[in-house]
């Protein structure tokens, strides 16, 4: 690891988490009556959390400039985690219309493929990455804490050690999933349920971790005393927990429907 240039290990970093969340995927197929090809598929396409990550650091450095403010980050792992989603829904939708529509060319029923199913199979994967990719940031020091007597040293501060907070982001974003882990063994768990679960947790902690980041004061004010993610963090917990409200109303019985490649 000593040897490794910062590109390569976050690149390594990176290919760790992908082979981790596809054993995990492959592992759990059955549960979701998914074929091993499809599971690789659909796993596979968490490759849009890279493009993903760039939209979220556009789109916070476009905010910070439409308030006056220096560009921020030109990529964001927790932009990853808020957009992936969408692309997955997308994917699975796409096939599921062309599969439809085949279906009534040929004249048979049409194939079910379960949104709810894929995004309960592919939320661990998507916050694996973000804890490997945490870790990646940990080293790369491309985001850190503030400075303090102790910590760990970032390239970005020659003269004081910093609060290695991506570690502690990366220990909770475990954490989180481990409870959503038990959580989904409950009654209380539906079919869907995994993602705004998660993402509700996630983002309740990665709130409170953004005050032991390190920002510029105009970026850590950026409205009412918060952060650009902290308002991020409110958004999609409000959207997470509405979800799961409406999740919550669906019959738990409903059967898990078989499909194939």
């Amino acid at each position: 690891m000593k040897n490794l240039s910062p590109q390569q290990l976050s690149l390594s970093m990176y290919v760790l988490g992908y082979i981790v969340a596809l054993f995990i995927s492959i592992l759990f197929r059955q549960k979701y009556h998914m074929s091993r090809a499809r599971v690789i598929l659909y796993s596979l396409t968490i490759t849009y959390g890279f493009l993903c990550a760039m939209i979220g650091g556009k789109i916070f450095t476009l905010a910070l400039q439409l308030r006056g403010m220096r560009g921020g980050s030109t990529s964001s792992i927790f932009g990853a985690v808020l957009f992936t989603p969408v692309l997955e829904i997308a994917t699975v939708a796409v096939e599921k219309a062309i599969r439809n529509l085949v279906a009534r060319k040929r004249g048979r029923n049409k194939p079910l493929i379960s949104i709810r199913d894929t995004l309960d199979m592919l939320t661990p994967n998507i916050f694996l990455i973000l804890l490997f990719g945490k870790l990646r940031c940990t080293w790369a020091g491309c985001c850190f804490g503030f400075p303090c007597s102790w910590g760990i040293h970032s390239p970005f501060v020659k003269d004081s050690a910093v609060f290695p907070v991506q570690l502690f982001e990366a220990a909770t974003t475990l954490i989180v999933l481990l409870i959503c882990f038990k959580v989904k063994e409950s009654s209380f768990f539906r079919r869907g349920m995994a993602y705004p679960l998660t993402a509700a947790f996630y983002c309740t902690a990665r709130f409170g971790w953004e005050f032991a980041r390190y920002y510029e004061p105009e970026v850590r004010n950026f409205c009412l005393g918060l952060t650009f993610w902290q308002w991020a963090c409110i958004l999609v917990f409000v959207c997470s927990v509405i979800s799961i409200v409406w999740l919550y109303k669906t019959k738990p019985s409903e059967p898990l429907p078989v499909i194939n490649l």
